[in-house]
């Protein structure tokens, strides 16, 4: 097993340094608890509840808010997000919009401003 270095900082704040390049960083009030990966991916938990994770390499950044809402924002400008009750909703970078319900139903707004309504059977 590979250890770990802690350091405490003279703000209060602390960093774990694992021995695989992972760093643990707590900030001076400890209400932000951020993990830097070796592969330059980071996931901040905040004291809320928030887990924002975010992929260094693919540019996407992923948010869990306490409610179970899953927010994924891509590097394209398109945003996913779903909420707890299976409804998803993805936001296009024209504007455009699709919302995907737990029936099946779907509903799609394209930036001309045109409605289109799918029932869970695709009519």
């Amino acid at each position: 097993m590979k250890s770990a270095v802690e350091t405490i900082g003279c703000d209060g704040s602390v960093t774990v340094k694992y021995g695989n390049g992972t760093v643990k960083h707590i900030s001076p009030d400890g209400r932000v608890v951020t993990m830097t990966y070796f592969n330059g991916d980071t996931k901040k938990t905040y004291h809320d509840g928030r887990v924002v994770y975010t992929f260094l390499k693919d540019g996407i950044t992923q948010t869990q808010l306490p409610d179970g809402t899953e927010r994924t924002l891509f590097p394209t400008g398109q945003e996913e997000t779903k909420f707890p009750d299976k409804r998803i909703e993805i936001k296009y970078p024209d504007r455009s919009t699709k919302v995907t319900y737990a029936n099946g139903e779907e509903k799609s707004v394209y930036a001309d401003g045109t409605v289109v309504t799918l029932d869970k059977s695709g009519q």
